[in-house]
């Protein structure tokens, strides 16, 4: 009934679509299947056929993996608040500003259960692209590189964020942007993301109290902010993996 009336791609998609529903559908909540609509079906969707069958499977026990982890927070987070919370927390000399503190709940409730003090030393933030005296500007940009290695720079589609930036942009505009692209690529760069990204994936149902220094750093990374890395600017994955190394280093 349809012939002539959907495009061949929008009714593959809804094929894959129902493929879906059908299997999911039994066993997970109207809000559940449309967090994964919301979410997931992306995916899927971009797939060759033969492979859709394969994701579809994988996720549904995401979907699992998902309500159990929430579940477990939920527990969890009720436990902390019946001890005190935040507020008995910041009494023992705790603060929140440690990205893996807010999310590691275990670690939480045995502070507030045995009165653990805080360490002397808090938590502090990484390090930011700082600035850089008038006069010093043109000898740190010829050291990152100059001209050139900008106009390798802005050949990344992460780099076309406001303001565009070329050869003849103001000094300090052309700086920032190879001292943002030196952040990044001290930290690691595009293979340090793409193992951020795969970390986070396989452990962000894990409870956290479970996962080694790097799993714990790649999931704090991604709950200290909201950020899309299909479309962050370069600007953003530089803090991002700035984030991420700082988190490793740290106790």
């Amino acid at each position: 009934e349809l012939d002539g009336m959907v495009g061949d791609e929008n009714l593959e998609n809804m094929r894959r679509a129902a493929a879906f529903l059908k299997k999911a559908a039994p066993e997970f909540t109207v809000s559940e299947l449309a967090e994964a609509y919301a979410g997931d079906m992306k995916k899927i969707l971009a797939l060759p056929a033969k492979q859709v069958d394969e994701a579809i499977g994988k996720l549904l026990e995401t979907m699992a993996a998902r309500r159990n982890f929430k579940k477990d927070v939920a527990e969890a987070e009720q436990t902390y608040n019946d001890l005190g919370g935040d507020v008995e927390l910041k009494k023992l000399g705790w603060e929140l500003l440690d990205p893996r503190l807010r999310i590691d709940w275990q670690r939480k409730i045995e502070i507030l259960q045995r009165h653990i003090q805080a360490p002397e030393q808090p938590w502090t933030d990484p390090e930011k692209v700082e600035a850089t005296p008038e006069q010093q500007r043109a000898q740190v940009y010829e050291t990152l590189g100059g001209d050139r290695e900008l106009a390798k720079v802005m050949k990344r589609p992460d780099a076309q964020y406001k303001p565009v930036v070329n050869a003849t942009s103001p000094l300090l505009t052309k700086l920032i942007r190879l001292k943002v692209w030196d952040l990044y690529r001290r930290n690691g760069g595009d293979d340090a993301m793409r193992r951020l990204l795969a970390l986070n994936e396989e452990s962000r149902y894990a409870r956290f109290d479970t996962l080694d220094k790097e799993r714990k750093a790649a999931v704090a990374t991604f709950a200290r902010s909201s950020w899309n890395p299909e479309t962050a600017p370069l600007d953003t994955k530089a803090q991002v993996l700035s984030d991420f190394s700082h988190l490793q280093r740290g106790r």
